[in-house]
């Protein structure tokens, strides 16, 4: 389950169990059941309006980043403009950078809204996603 909070329109998600992305095209209350949040989205096959709580996050893999534009670079690390991101036994990181060289925060990432979110929050614009 995805918390609406986290949620902005361009986010790819999994509807329900379904291993299909879908991108979030609206994400409002419910006109039924308020103060429950509905969104809406897309996919290459289908159209979806459902409660958010049947939204699941799609997990950060190695596949995953080389779609949004990372390259892999040294040991298990992946990059891109906005920084690196670092594997190791206890997940995914993204070490965001100054102008400097040096590490300035970790964040651990487990899925690929939230890649998008931070990469959109430090750049201002859209993760580009080829999924």
């Amino acid at each position: 389950m995805i918390d609406v909070k986290e949620l902005r329109i361009g986010n790819y998600v999994y509807l329900q169990s379904s291993k299909t992305p879908y991108k979030i095209t609206e994400v409002g209350y419910s006109e039924i059941e308020y103060p429950r949040y509905e969104a809406s989205g897309i996919s290459s096959e289908a159209v979806f309006r459902t409660y958010v709580d049947n939204l699941n996050p799609i997990p950060i893999s190695e596949e995953l980043l080389l779609k949004c534009g990372f390259r892999e670079d040294e040991g298990s690390f992946y990059r891109v403009d906005l920084g690196n991101v670092a594997f190791n036994q206890y997940g995914y990181y993204i070490q965001l950078k100054e102008c400097s060289s040096e590490v300035i925060r970790v964040i651990k990432i487990t899925s690929l809204h939230k890649l998008q979110n931070i990469y959109f929050a430090m750049t201002g614009k859209e993760l580009e996603v080829s999924l």
